[in-house]
């Protein structure tokens, strides 16, 4: 990498054994605008440590997790990712946070700490141009919630004030949690001025999982919530679909 250095885009699939040495010195790449990194583990926090990328956009995460694996510290690579940042004072207008279930029926539930690492992350100064988010699998209310817009509170304490693009995969949430979220950012026309943050444009959303319970031999793997329905779920996003929100159902 440091003999390439007008690199604009990066996709690594798989970090395995980073060579003894080889992360000694600082690497700054920066005409780099996109980094897509599939499999991270400690040996990507790693690589992420002696990164310095000043013009990154783009930051797409993808983590294959099965039977196995489900038990790994998701969280760790949140801190990794926001000293990144700061480093690089880079602004990112994408970010993509995508876990893939492999080999389970249902995806499980991401942990509290993991949903606080990730909420943390997004309140970071280099994500306050943040446009398009993708999130996926079992993010829970935690997240949702807090990412929901309120007009009772300033705009410097919201999450995410340009969001225009969301797509969600999979979430784990109760009925009404993520549409909640949703129509916050959409419906404006309540809201002053100075409180009114970037309408949605386009949502797209695959598989909505109902919040259920599971019983697991270890069950601090799963979040427990409420049994409920998607109906109101439904509802909603059929409304918004009629007031013209472009919503892609999967």
């Amino acid at each position: 990498m440091r003999q390439s250095p007008l690199l604009e885009e990066i996709s690594l699939l798989r970090f395995d054994v980073i060579r003894h040495g080889s992360l000694d010195v600082l690497t700054t790449m920066p005409a780099l605008h996109t980094l897509r990194i599939k499999e991270y583990s400690s040996h990507a926090c790693d690589f992420l440590d002696h990164l310095l990328l000043p013009s990154l956009r783009t930051l797409d995460l993808l983590q294959d997790i099965g039977l196995k694996s489900f038990r790994e510290d998701l969280s760790s690579i949140f801190p990794v990712l926001r000293e990144l940042c700061a480093r690089s004072q880079c602004n990112l207008t994408h970010l993509g946070w995508i876990k893939r279930f492999r080999n389970l029926c249902y995806p499980i539930a991401v942990s509290d700490e993991t949903c606080l690492e990730l909420l943390a992350f997004l309140q970071i100064r280099s994500l306050q141009d943040l446009s398009s988010l993708s999130l996926g699998e079992g993010i829970t209310n935690l997240v949702f919630r807090r990412l929901t817009w309120d007009p009772n509170t300033e705009i410097n304490d919201q999450l995410l004030p340009n969001l225009t693009t969301l797509n969600v995969s999979s979430s784990y949430t109760s009925d009404g949690v993520l549409s909640s979220m949703i129509t916050s950012r959409w419906n404006r026309s309540r809201l002053k001025e100075a409180h009114r943050p970037a309408t949605l444009v386009h949502v797209r959303l695959r598989q909505v999982e109902l919040a259920v319970r599971r019983s697991h031999r270890d069950k601090a793997a799963y979040v427990e919530l409420p049994l409920t329905s998607n109906d109101y779920h439904r509802l909603v996003m059929s409304d918004l679909v009629e007031q013209g929100l472009d919503i892609e159902f999967e």
